[in-house]
């Protein structure tokens, strides 16, 4: 007697949600945060309400943003001060790490590492993405020829540029530059000069860092797949590690969990909720 075939559809694989803090975690690194408690919510202070005249309650949410972002309006602060998280320190081989979630879909995962200016010592905040600075922004400085913007302290080429700024030292640097551009442009305002001869631009810019070798340079051309972390050479080799499985958790992920529940996989709470600020500006949230 033939056996009816049963058909049975296979239930999706159910993967948690990707979380470099789990995986650093589970990697027993001694993860310390930079605040002893995470921001809940909870009102810290009291402040003048200029429509009533009295007093208000201000959160901690609104309180860390305030000093971070420098906005006032409470509704803004508020709802970008539930946006922070913690960010975590760690050490491997005598390198320091900083980590924090707020910044995890950057393609350097919100992970910077520490290094040393070569010129002057003072410490400096890399990108994992990249290979240690050579030297630290002060340094920088010192090479620049250009004039700064006053209004940003940053060179007119950036702050032009980059910034849109308006002030007339970053226009009259703009104005220096279409000049020089139209003296080596043959027809164009009366400019003779042939385009084979490079013409010196007397602006500030950067000087270019120094080369790097193919090695340095080999972070990946294909996303994911290609697994980026495996080019950064600079990094310690159990970070790489650790990266690499990160980045293969977002695989699967993608690939097996597009149509199962997403479980539970302990982000939500203090994790999810906790304080302080991104790496860059470091924390001020006061406990």
């Amino acid at each position: 007697m033939a056996t009816a075939a049963t058909n049975t559809k296979t239930k999706p694989i159910i993967v948690a949600e990707p979380s470099l803090l789990a995986q650093l975690r589970r990697d027993g690194y001694q993860l310390i945060p930079h605040q002893p408690r995470p921001l809940t919510g909870q009102i810290v202070a009291q402040f003048p309400d200029a429509t009533t005249g009295g007093q208000r309650a201000v959160t901690d949410y609104e309180l860390a943003a305030r000093k971070h972002f420098k906005i006032t309006a409470p509704e803004t602060a508020t709802a970008l001060g539930r946006t922070m998280r913690q960010t975590w320190a760690f050490e491997v081989e005598g390198v320091g790490f900083q980590f924090n979630e707020h910044y995890e879909s950057r393609r350097w995962y919100g992970l910077l590492y520490l290094s040393h200016c070569r010129v002057c010592g003072v410490e400096c905040r890399n990108n994992v993405t990249q290979p240690p600075s050579a030297r630290c922004r002060d340094c920088w400085r010192t090479t620049q020829t250009g004039p700064r913007c006053p209004e940003t302290d940053l060179a007119c080429s950036t702050a032009y540029m980059k910034h849109h700024c308006d002030c007339e030292t970053c226009r009259g640097w703009n104005a220096a530059k279409q000049r020089a551009r139209r003296t080596r442009v043959p027809g164009e305002a009366g400019g003779d000069v042939p385009t084979s001869i490079s013409i010196q631009i007397p602006v500030g810019e950067k000087p270019l860092p120094p080369v790097k070798t193919p090695t340095e340079m080999e972070v990946g051309t294909s996303g994911l797949d290609g697994h980026w972390s495996g080019g950064w050479t600079w990094l310690p080799a159990s970070v790489r590690a650790s990266l690499a499985a990160y980045e293969a958790w977002i695989v699967m992920w993608q690939d097996n969990n597009q149509d199962g529940e997403e479980v539970d996989d302990g982000r939500a709470g203090a994790d999810r909720d906790a304080a302080a600020l991104s790496v860059e500006k470091g924390p001020c949230v006061p406990v």
